[in-house]
């Protein structure tokens, strides 16, 4: 068997009988924890190269299956791009390419370019060497996108065709609807309010365990305990005036609301510091902004940020960005227009 680099390597045997085991060898010596009947490698490489055989056994019987020659052969096909799309915001994009591809090369901003022209200004690789997260200056709501790839390698050393190019349409605003995002302390806990916000405003979260539109400001009720939360939003204001912001949570949660739609522009303008029942606007905790002055034709990005520590609850908010830590909260925001 042949096969070129990064390709995926899968070998099987068939056996009967009860029980029926199975250890897998490479040159004669077991391969660790390759004990089913099928034995794969993803990404073979040439280091994969050898004489495969499966001893079977069970019931005090053996048996040594016929030699398979496998040879990986060196990777010479360069990669390609198989998908360019958007994340949640208009600031990242993320390349899929079609092997796994070099940090080296791969984390190089200046292998990026975006026309109508937008600054890519970093680009992270994922653990597999597969896709790249770029961040971008702001990219325009529901624009198509192109972009240009260059002196990105593979493992091989193979480095992508010059001037590969790709298009994508950037995001695009639905009404009446939020982005929600939680983070599981049992996939890695966030820490409280404090360390959490911080983990959010620095850029050191790791990615979160579950995503979803929701169509409050706010995230689920009951929906498990000891997490993290955020939901962010763009808040347009009906009309000009003042407006008062209330929230409701179990445990603690802050809400932030930025002057404009650059999340870097947010102010801390309501929280709750221990905990409120459902729609309890004024709990002992509750700290609530006063008269903020919006402009209608102002599209403002609000979130929240809550942490949850008991059984779960929901979290709703109106109009703003909430960052929440990892306690049960039940938080709800709630505007009113100031006389």
């Amino acid at each position: 068997m042949n096969i070129a680099a990064n390709s995926k390597l899968e070998l099987s045997v068939g056996a009967t009988g009860d029980p029926v085991h199975y250890q897998w060898r490479r040159n004669g010596n077991p391969i660790p924890r390759a004990v089913g009947r099928t034995y794969t490698v993803n990404l073979a490489q040439p280091g994969d190269s050898g004489t495969y055989t499966v001893r079977v056994f069970g019931g005090g019987q053996e048996i040594i299956s016929s030699a398979s020659q496998v040879t990986v052969t060196v990777d010479t096909t360069p990669p390609t791009i198989t998908e360019v799309k958007p994340l949640a915001s208009q600031t990242t994009v993320q390349v899929t390419f079609s092997e796994p591809v070099t940090p080296a090369t791969a984390t190089v901003t200046g292998n990026y370019q975006l026309s109508p022209a937008v600054a890519v200004t970093a680009a992270a690789l994922s653990a597999d060497g597969f896709r790249v997260t770029l961040t971008t200056a702001a990219q325009a709501l529901n624009t198509l996108y192109t972009l240009t790839v260059n002196n990105v390698r593979d493992t091989g050393g193979n480095a992508i065709a010059a001037d590969t190019k790709a298009t994508f349409t950037s995001v695009s605003l639905l009404k009446g609807y939020a982005f929600y995002e939680r983070w599981n302390d049992s996939d890695g806990d966030m820490g409280d309010i404090n360390a959490f916000a911080a983990a959010i405003a620095d850029g050191t979260a790791r990615a979160p365990d579950v995503t979803s539109m929701v169509s409050q400001f706010g995230g689920p009720w009951g929906a498990t305990d000891n997490y993290n939360a955020r939901v962010r939003t763009y808040f347009t204001p009906p009309s000009n005036g003042n407006y008062v912001f209330f929230v409701s949570a179990d445990d603690n949660a802050r809400v932030y609301l930025s002057t404009d739609d650059k999340p870097a522009n947010k102010k801390l303008i309501c929280q709750e510091s221990g905990w409120s029942n459902q729609y309890q606007w004024t709990a002992p905790g509750s700290r609530c902004g006063r008269g903020q002055t919006l402009g209608h034709v102002l599209r403002n990005r609000v979130a929240r940020l809550q942490h949850h520590y008991a059984p779960g609850q929901q979290d709703l908010l109106h109009g703003g960005t909430l960052e929440r830590g990892r306690r049960r909260r039940r938080c709800r925001r709630h505007l009113h227009q100031g006389r």
